[in-house]
Parts: structure tokens; C-alpha cells; sequence
């Protein structure tokens, strides 16, 4: 059943709610009252349309990163789709993308797929927290 179609109907959050219920409560109900609205689907849609030229484009043209501190965190688990040999294949890409930033640091989220913000989002959190956090002071 097409995801706009469930979205009118209230029903998409029977198709993400198992994923859900691994988010902290605040998160769970931010994603059930935004996220899972007819109006993200509709966003989505278009930019669904454009993806592989986008991503095509950042291939060709990839962002210069140097100066700017970037983490890329990756699943360590195959599923959703992703075989073995998939996850292995994308993980290594991940990893090339965090060493042209400087710096960048590339992290395996050892219990999770694809889904890494709905099972392991304090991995997540402290990530952020290490980019944000202020430089340590020279030695």
C-alpha cells in the first residue's frame, strides 16, 4: 500500500511504529505527531524523484570538507535490504567520505542496520555532543 495512502488514512505509524518503540518517549511522539504526516510524504515524494541525480551530482562534485569536522556513522548490521556483502560495501564508502573531511571519523553502530537514529540514538547523541563540543585547548 502506497505510503501517502496510508499517511491519509493514519495508518503509516503501524509500518514505523515497531522501529519506534526503540526512540526515547519524547522522540517516539515528535515522530508520530511530524513525521508521519500526508504533508512529509508529499515532501518526500519529489525528493524521491531526484535522489539518484543527487546522488550522482555528490559523486561527480563532492563537497570540500577539509576544515570542517565531520562524524559518519554507519550500521554494522546487514537487513532492510542490505546483504553480508552490501552493508561491507557501503560501510567502506562511509568510510572514505569521513576520511576526506578534516576532521573526519567514521563510526560503526555495532547493533544496528540501517536504522541507526531508532536503535542506537544515544550513540547518536554523543557523536554530536563530541563535534560540538569546544576544541580542547593546545597542549
Amino acid at each position: 500500500m502506497p505510503r501517502l495512502l496510508l499517511a491519509c488514512l493514519g495508518l503509516l505509524g503501524r509500518v514505523y511504529g515497531p522501529l519506534a518503540k526503540a526512540l526515547p518517549e519524547q522522540a517516539r511522539r515528535d515522530l508520530e505527531r511530524d513525521g508521519l504526516t500526508v504533508g512529509v510524504v508529499r515532501t518526500q515524494r519529489p525528493q524521491g524523484r531526484t535522489y539518484l541525480d543527487d546522488v550522482a551530482a555528490f559523486r561527480t562534485t563532492p563537497p570540500d570538507l577539509a576544515g570542517v569536522p565531520v562524524t559518519v556513522i554507519s550500521g554494522g548490521l546487514p537487513g532492510g535490504g542490505a546483504s553480508r556483502s552490501t552493508r561491507r560495501l557501503v560501510n567502506e564508502a562511509h568510510a572514505r567520505s569521513a576520511a576526506t573531511a578534516s576532521p573526519g571519523k567514521h563510526v560503526t553502530a555495532a547493533r544496528s542496520g540501517h536504522y541507526v537514529p531508532f536503535t542506537e540514538p544515544d550513540l547518536i547523541t554523543e557523536e554530536i555532543r563530541l563535534l560540538a563540543a569546544p576544541p580542547a585547548p593546545p597542549s
